[in-house]
């Protein structure tokens, strides 16, 4: 079996924050052997890149060293014979150029993906002589688009079939076998026990543990989605659509390299994309007007004759964001059809887990809340509960989280400063900070920045005709905390005062809520603006009582919207 990366660091997008970590720290080249894996260690967790919890042997220096190094981030260490051209790759366990863009291209998620997909591109594997395991996939993905209308392979076929095949092998053959497996699979009686004994043959002919194919898998689609090109679909992945015509360029204009001297440069360097050409960006340039012409947009865009490729990528730039605003609606509508998916994160999230946890909903759709990734989850999963119960009219204003524009998973939390995102309605503004600070210094770390947040949005909106509201969901509430937001003082720079209305609620009442509407979310317009305002009115009360009265008042507005639904149905 071939894989990405590192088993041990599946989240390719993190790598970044520990090459910030390794280029700001003045220990490049010091991050091997014993003391320089302790060293790296220790770097990461300092710079809260990693949670380190119990690393004796401090593998995860080694690991992310390790995964840094394979995606050639890192300049490569190299030995016997290539020694000789050490200096030429640059010094080893340096910040690779390819590493560097990774680190320039910021909090632009368009721009990393291009350096993992100038990263995969090169990435090349000794299997009986060098192959690309990544175009191998790209291949197949294609080959299964043209012959049947879909680009779409299962998690279980890349478990199973993909990363099990020799990447030099006939791309028809593999096509064929996937074929095959999904024909035995419609016609099973039972598809888990059919999985099982799949997973069971295949770990006993490879001599490996039938997790270890799982793991691959899971790692493989999370490095290729990485790209930009690749999505989730389903259980799955598929061509981004929009990118079809990069991966045919990618495939069709492969350059294997010659040697070792090669291999290795063009990892470090990062390898040509086909948008690097005039010609070619031109063509993708205009595949991205005609895709947003088909959705009839007004969008005003520029000419390119005359610009130079670097002019020519920007305004490429310009057009993707305009398309991933599109996609971002999209996404916006789905959201009431996706209620018990919603749901069903917030039960993960209620079970507190350093570890990934995942949850099988039905055939085609697994979820899962990564390890160390709670905390972005948290705030793009109650930002889904909202896009799922009221019309939000351009759903990318309000959100401060980053998301792969490929699949709308969270990439990075809202950086401080601001809310973590908030939601303009018909009559209210709502601003909605959310945490998963239990203990007892949650109102150290949270009463001053959520009052300040929401103070500055009542500034902001203090001209129009819709009142702000302050909404703090945590997964308990510390009285210190609720005290705080029931007095909801703020004093400006003039020394005015602001009276606030927040509204704290433990993700247990919010879910409460919310399971109450989950067959017809849009019914929490009538209610939620009146819920607010009662939870506020009550606030006269001491901080305990307070706290009790909001979860009263939780399971009275839950017991009305289930009455409510009773009646409609």
């Amino acid at each position: 079996m071939w894989h990405f990366g590192n088993t041990s660091v599946r989240s390719a997008l993190r790598l970044r924050e520990g090459l910030i970590a390794l280029k700001n720290s003045g220990k490049e080249g010091q991050i091997r052997g014993k003391e320089g894996d302790q060293n790296f260690r220790d770097l990461l967790g300092n710079s809260q890149v990693v949670n380190l919890g119990n690393d004796d042997s401090f593998s995860v220096g080694r690991k992310w060293r390790s995964a840094m190094e394979k995606m050639g981030f890192i300049n490569i260490t190299l030995k016997g014979d290539d020694k000789s051209f050490q200096d030429n790759i640059g010094k080893p366990d340096y910040v690779s150029k390819n590493g560097q863009r990774l680190i320039d291209a910021g909090d632009d998620i368009r721009g990393q993906n291009e350096c993992f997909l100038r990263s995969l591109c090169a990435y090349y594997i000794d299997y009986e002589g060098i192959c690309s395991p990544f175009i191998f996939t790209l291949k197949i993905l294609n080959s299964l688009l043209e012959k049947f209308g879909d680009s779409k392979i299962s998690m279980h076929e890349m478990a199973l079939i993909v990363q099990c095949s020799d990447p030099k092998s006939n791309t028809d053959e593999v096509v064929n076998s996937i074929v095959r497996f999904r024909e035995k699979r419609k016609e099973a009686d039972s598809k888990k026990k059919f999985d099982r004994e799949y997973y069971h043959l295949k770990a006993k002919e490879l001599n490996k543990k039938e997790s270890t194919f799982r793991d691959y898998a899971d790692t493989n689609f999370r490095y290729l989605k990485a790209t930009g090109v690749i999505s989730s679909s389903g259980r799955g992945i598929a061509i981004v659509p929009e990118k079809l015509s990069i991966v045919k360029k990618i495939i069709q204009t492969e350059d294997v390299p010659n040697n070792n001297y090669e291999r290795y440069k063009k990892l470090c360097l990062g390898s040509k994309l086909p948008t690097d050409n005039i010609e070619l960006a031109v063509n993708y340039y205009n595949d991205l007007k005609t895709l947003l012409l088909e959705r009839g947009d007004s969008f005003n865009t520029s000419e390119i004759d005359n610009k130079d490729i670097e002019q020519i990528n920007i305004e490429i730039r310009k057009l993707e964001d305009r398309l991933f605003q599109y996609k971002q609606i999209d996404f916006a509508k789905e959201q009431k059809f996706k209620t018990k998916e919603i749901s069903s994160y917030m039960e993960i999230l209620l079970k507190p887990s350093s570890k990934t946890v995942k949850k099988i909903l039905d055939e085609e759709t697994e979820i899962e809340i990564p390890a160390g990734e709670r905390p972005v989850y948290f705030e793009w999963i109650i930002w889904r509960a909202f896009l799922a119960m009221y019309s939000v009219k351009d759903p990318w204003k309000g959100a401060r989280f980053k998301m792969d524009p490929a699949d709308f998973k969270p990439v990075s939390h809202a950086p401080g400063g601001k809310a973590d995102f908030f939601i303009e309605l018909e009559n209210i503004i709502l601003v909605v900070e959310v945490t998963l600070r239990t203990s007892s210094n949650q109102e150290a770390y949270e009463g001053e920045p959520v009052r300040r947040h929401v103070a500055v949005a009542k500034e902001e909106y203090k001209n129009s005709n819709k009142k702000v509201f302050g909404l703090f969901i945590a997964i308990s509430i510390d009285t210190n905390t609720a005290n705080t937001f029931r007095l909801g003082e703020w004093y400006t720079k003039d020394d005015v005062k602001l009276e606030l209305d927040i509204v704290p609620l433990t993700l247990n009442e919010f879910k409460l809520i919310f399971d109450a509407v989950i067959d017809n979310p849009s019914r929490m317009l009538l209610y939620f603006e009146e819920f607010l305002e009662k939870c506020r009115a009550d606030s006269k009360l001491e901080a305990p009582k307070w706290k009790k009265k909001i979860t009263h008042n939780c399971n009275s507005l839950a017991e009305k919207l289930s009455s409510h639904n009773a009646i409609l149905a």
